[in-house]
């Protein structure tokens, strides 16, 4: 009888419930390299070089705070003269906070979301530096190699909120790679 008794407790308690290990807390930090292209005022849109970094705090299984720095050289041989307009700065800078929400995937996460922040252009012909509120619209996906290590790709639509006329589209598209750890 105790041992008949000793079996249907240790099958009882397979039954219980097991404490979850999710990885909400999760934090991850990244650089970013690719492409950017700025359009002025209705001209022809300049292509660049895009560079960055991210950082990310996991609030939920889906939404993630995250924050990014991101600069730009959107104009590689800025000729300015006399004459040249005074709007067409040749180097950008990011600084934006947001929230994304990730549709986790098994190893492939799409995720899209919205920060918003400020913006520095500078350079060209710009006769000094141009400071503006701007946020950005963002989707990508990251693939995960392992539980620390991911790479993605990263599309940013960005809106300097201020001077949408003057600078209607600024567009970066990275390659990222970040690296996650654990819980606090």
């Amino acid at each position: 009888m105790r041992v008949l008794a000793a079996v249907l407790a240790s099958g009882g308690l397979l039954l219980l419930p097991a404490t979850a290990r999710a990885t909400e807390r999760s934090q991850g930090f990244g650089l970013d390299t690719g492409l950017a292209v700025l359009s002025v005022s209705g001209e022809t849109a300049e292509v660049g070089v895009a560079w960055g970094l991210h950082y990310s705090i996991a609030l939920t299984d889906q939404f993630d705070f995250v924050s990014e720095l991101g600069g730009a050289v959107v104009d590689m041989d800025p000729i300015v003269t006399s004459s040249s307009p005074t709007d067409r700065p040749s180097t950008l800078w990011n600084l934006d906070a947001g929230i994304i929400y990730k549709l986790d995937v098994v190893r492939f996460v799409p995720y899209f979301g919205a920060l918003v922040g400020g913006y520095v252009l500078r350079d060209g012909s710009l006769p000094g530096a141009l400071v503006l509120p701007g946020g950005e619209l963002a989707a990508g996906g990251d693939y995960l190699l392992s539980r620390r290590w991911a790479v993605g790709l990263a599309i940013r639509e960005h809106f300097l909120f201020t001077d949408l006329g003057t600078y209607p589209s600024y567009l970066t598209v990275t390659a990222r790679l970040a690296l996650t750890w654990g819980s606090f």
